[in-house]
């Protein structure tokens, strides 16, 4: 099976670290993660993901504008 890239975007470093680990423990899953979102541009340039999560727990809705 082919492995699923996800890409996770979280400025909160300990909940990000929580589904990171969770999303690791999944055989077929590569994840790659961006808490600074000035890292994002140089990491599309490498990878292009299948599954982005975005700041998946945050009530701020300017996240997704900033991003």
């Amino acid at each position: 099976m082919q492995e699923s890239k996800i890409l996770l975007i979280d400025s909160d470093n300990y909940k990000c670290s929580i589904l990171f680990n969770d999303l690791k423990s999944i055989p077929y899953a590569h994840v790659n993660v961006v808490t600074n979102l000035l890292d994002l541009p140089n990491l599309l340039t490498k990878m292009s993901p299948d599954v982005v999560v975005f700041n998946y727990h945050s009530h701020q809705t300017e996240s997704l504008t900033l991003c």
